[in-house]
């Protein structure tokens, strides 16, 4: 498979250094979850790419069948390909074993995960991971595709603050905002990838870049369960995309291993959220309906306070003409 640059793009001198960097983070990478670049190189002031051709579909594809058909992803197939994962982090599955939809789903994020985790020790943030950039092979195996947007943690000066890039619809906060990318931005990613393979339909939309772009930044998912997930699963999901990095996983292996938990009914590492928090999402949720209990709470508070300012002048009153 050959990767080019658009030629009307090559004119940014931005996007040539961008190609030339994923060339060489793609170099770097060994996974069976990554897909290789066999050669890089130019012809006639065209770089490119030449990447092992991935036989399959994508994963956005199998979305979109799924949604034309009325059903979640994997409804009608059994998953089975996870035992090779497996084996290399040390745990035995069984490969003759049925899966729910929800837990086929959460094993081939895991194997995901498990392949990003690599690239983030490698020192490599995707920066734009989502359904189209994930292949599933025709035995079920998925593979990470296009590292077109990848940063190199250890280079500088190649990300401007206020550049955005990536697909808006799986973008972290912190991305929207222009702001430094990291590997939690990857989980964040992967965590709404998640969520889509899930619910069929991506955790927030807008009519406008703008309004998408609000709702990232304020907005909570409909929760998981509405959809019929099961409670742990959405925690974990949850976890992976809260809108501060630092209450997510703190790396895409920590987000697998919680993944196999509740694939395999275990307990988790994250818990579900405390009624503080739940309190808080709620009002994220539900801004009309907050403003309203703050107004109607400020006025009993404030008719309060004036009852006991008039309880307290009437007996002054007593007291003077006693």
């Amino acid at each position: 498979a050959l990767k080019l640059v658009r030629r009307g793009a090559l004119l940014l001198p931005e996007v040539r250094t961008r190609f030339q960097r994923e060339a060489q983070a793609a170099l770097k990478l060994d996974h069976p979850g990554i897909c290789p670049v066999l050669d890089v190189g130019e012809v006639d002031g065209t770089p490119f790419l030449a990447m092992k051709l991935i036989a399959g579909s994508s994963l956005s594809q199998r979305l979109e069948q799924a949604r034309a058909s009325g059903q979640t992803l994997f409804a009608n197939e059994v998953f089975e390909s996870a035992t090779s994962v497996a084996s290399s982090a040390g745990r035995e599955r069984s490969s003759s074993s049925r899966s729910t939809p929800y837990e086929a789903s959460a094993r081939l994020i895991e194997s995901v995960a498990r392949a990003l985790h690599t690239a983030h020790e490698a020192g490599l943030v995707h920066r734009d991971v989502k359904p189209g950039t994930i292949m599933v092979t025709p035995s079920g195996d998925p593979v990470l595709l296009a590292f077109g947007l990848v940063h190199d943690e250890s280079s500088h000066g190649l990300t401007n603050t206020g550049e955005v890039l990536g697909t808006p619809s799986y973008m972290a906060p912190e991305q929207v905002r222009g702001e430094s990318v990291t590997r939690w931005t990857d989980v964040y990613a992967l965590g709404a990838t998640l969520y889509e393979c899930l619910s069929s339909q991506a955790p927030f939309a807008g009519r406008s870049r703008e309004a998408l772009y609000h709702a990232i930044q304020r907005d909570e998912p409909r929760p998981l369960t509405r959809f019929g997930v099961p409670r742990g699963l959405a925690t974990v999901v949850q976890t992976a995309m809260e809108k501060d990095p630092a209450r997510r996983y703190r790396s895409a292996a920590a987000f697998a291993d919680d993944l196999h938990r509740a694939s395999t009914h275990q307990s988790l590492v994250a818990r579900p959220a405390g009624p503080v928090r739940r309190l808080t999402l709620w009002c994220r949720r539900n801004p009309t309906a907050t403003a309203a209990v703050l107004i109607l709470a400020s006025s009993a508070l404030a008719l309060g306070v004036q009852a006991v300012q008039l309880k307290r002048q009437a007996d002054r009153l007593e007291v003077a003409r006693a």
